[in-house]
């Protein structure tokens, strides 16, 4: 089997609801997702999306993604894409690190593989090991009672796990989410404080020591993984790594300095799926535990993380986040079902989505 064309589609697609806000000022109110699709002469055919959460969250933007593809689409033409290794060598040669742009590319493989054997991705990943992952809510940073808000309407649709965002000022950041633990006493949910690294260091301690007695992890406290090791050393409360943890040095890294003790990963992020289940089992071994998620999208991404969420052991599972939860636009069919804060992928092969053709509209760029 040999890859034989490349189309990529370039989609926006609007946040549903208010602006959604993050720590420093930063203001999010569309995703700019590319989808990839990767046609084979056996007349299978292969989707990825890849999509960062705006230009201003991390390293990667939606444009830089598509100029990538002028580089690595050429050089996995010709290839076996169930030879997904081979492929990743290939994108590597072409193009040093840039993981958000080969992970649209690496999960249309891991869809073709899945189409192939007539499973689901699922059974790929490592099997089911959960049968309805939980998932976790993504809480807009504001005032105390309009995160509470959030995640009561979080908790009537089953929700029993939420990341509510800090706003950047430590004081402010104690009075919040000290508000949500309160609010939280009685019903035991899992919280985490995400401050998306909006804090310096003696920032974040002051923030620790101000919410010491609450039951919540603290994640990506700060910009660095020396910080957040810090920062974990002097005040013994849990830390989950998110943002610095692009690839798999990043993460023997953070073992090496004890930096945390869970990882979120993001599939876009990661590289694609190929990484991000390296660094899923990596995790598994060093006694970490995992938030699985991606950092933006529709359907396709959605189905993404949804089969490498429900491969994933329950002893370090922690949540899945839907970023349907966000989508204002749907560019797939047969996504996988969320239902009563939890979700699970069908039995169809592959990711098990149909691509909306008249929803993404003509292919920016074609390559064969």
């Amino acid at each position: 089997m040999k890859i034989t064309r490349i189309a990529v589609y370039h989609l926006l697609i609007p946040i549903q609801g208010k602006p959604y806000k993050l720590s420093g000022g930063r203001v999010f109110t569309e995703f700019d997702s590319t989808v990839v699709s990767l046609e084979t002469d056996d007349g299978v055919t292969g989707w990825g999306e890849a999509c960062p959460f705006g230009p201003i969250y991390g390293a990667a933007f939606g444009a830089g993604i598509r100029a990538a593809m002028e580089i690595l689409a050429p050089a996995v033409l010709g290839l076996d894409p169930l030879q997904a290794e081979r492929v990743y060598d290939a994108m590597d040669r072409a193009l040093q690190h840039t993981g958000f742009a080969k992970s649209a590319i690496d999960i249309a493989c891991w869809d073709i593989a899945g189409k192939v054997a007539g499973r689901p991705l699922v059974d790929l990943l490592g099997g089911r090991a959960q049968l309805s992952p939980r998932l976790i809510s993504s809480v807009s940073t504001g005032t105390p009672d309009e995160m509470l808000a959030v995640i009561a309407r979080f908790r009537g649709k089953g929700y029993r796990a939420h990341s509510a965002k800090a706003g950047g000022d430590p004081a402010e950041d104690v009075e919040r989410f000290r508000a949500i633990d309160a609010d939280n006493a009685a019903r035991g949910d899992y919280m985490q404080a995400d401050a998306n690294r909006g804090w310096a260091l003696d920032q974040a301690l002051r923030f620790a020591r101000g919410i010491a007695e609450c039951d919540m992890v603290i994640e990506q406290p700060c910009q660095t993984i020396e910080e957040c090791a810090e920062l974990r050393r002097r005040t013994g409360l849990p830390v989950m790594l998110d943002e610095m943890v692009c690839e798999v040095p990043d993460l023997l890294r953070a073992i090496e300095h004890r930096a945390c003790d869970a990882i979120n990963i993001k599939i876009t992020r990661m590289g694609g799926l190929s990484r991000a289940r390296q660094i899923r089992d990596l995790c598994s071994h060093a006694g970490l535990s995992v938030s699985v998620q991606d950092t933006g999208g529709a359907d396709i991404a959605a189905a993404a993380m949804a089969h490498l969420a429900q491969s994933t052991p329950t002893r370090i599972f922690r949540g899945a986040w839907d970023p349907r939860e966000l989508a204002g636009v749907s560019n797939a069919d047969g996504g996988p079902m969320a239902a009563d804060g939890t979700i699970a992928v069908s039995d169809a092969p592959g990711l098990g989505v149909t691509p909306k053709l008249d929803v993404l509209g003509e292919p920016i760029a074609v390559y064969d």
